[in-house]
């Protein structure tokens, strides 16, 4: 359901490890006077409980988020919040992450520190229907990548894969069979042309997509959701 912008000012969840990056982007929105922030989350899964206990308008959060990655977030609002818009950001500059984010499901994906004095209208038309993303992400999605052929669903199985999920748990979190997770999990070898888990590890590390795993691994189970409210 797209949002019509009225008086009532835009809700949001933020999601990200640095204390630092949510309280500039909620001051940021705040000031604007089109937005309030419900709740901020410093992990994946912390960021999931937010967004399922406020429902917000928008969800805006890290793709290198520790604990679950940004991108298994979206995967989990998607099924549980349809309703709610969900903007990926990031620092990293990296055409193989970004692709993926944008296979992901997301609505917009946004570069850290780039263009911040337009988010607030980048927010708003991404509200309203609209699928936008910065303009230094745009050069960045024309750089080619051996990934580009993959679909959505090899890129969620990829991503998984690298985390050093199986195939049952694989199937598990995305609700399908075993045997779908292995067929993908064979073709989108075969188009990256690797043949072992080590091979692929080696295309992931050597093109950055194990950056968002190693956050993941340095969560902190304990963290919490501050509500603002």
């Amino acid at each position: 359901m797209d949002i019509i912008h009225s008086q009532n000012p835009l809700r949001i969840v933020l999601g990200d490890d640095h204390a630092v990056v949510r309280a500039g982007l909620r001051g940021v929105l705040e000031r604007d006077g089109r937005f309030t922030i419900l709740a901020d989350a410093q992990d994946g899964l912390k960021t999931i409980a937010a967004t399922k206990q406020h429902r917000p308008d928008i969800l805006i959060v890290d793709i290198a988020m520790p604990v679950i990655t940004g991108l298994e977030v979206v995967e989990e609002i998607c099924r549980w919040c349809p309703d709610t818009k969900i903007v990926l950001m990031t620092g990293l500059q990296n055409p193989t992450i970004m692709k993926c984010a944008m296979a992901s499901g997301a609505h917009g994906l946004l570069l850290k520190g780039d263009e911040i004095d337009r988010w607030p209208q980048l927010l708003c038309d991404i509200a309203n229907g609209e699928m936008r993303v910065s303009k230094s992400v745009k050069a960045v999605l024309e750089e080619p990548s051996i990934h580009d052929s993959l679909t959505r669903r090899e890129r969620q199985i990829l991503i998984g894969l690298i985390q050093g999920g199986s195939n049952g748990t694989l199937a598990a979190r995305l609700g399908i069979s075993i045997n779908t997770v292995n067929n993908h999990r064979t073709s989108l070898m075969q188009k990256l042309d690797v043949h072992s888990l080590a091979e692929l590890m080696t295309l992931a590390a050597r093109d950055g997509l194990l950056e968002i795993v190693d956050h993941t691994r340095n969560g902190d189970n304990g963290s919490t959701v501050d509500d603002l409210e």
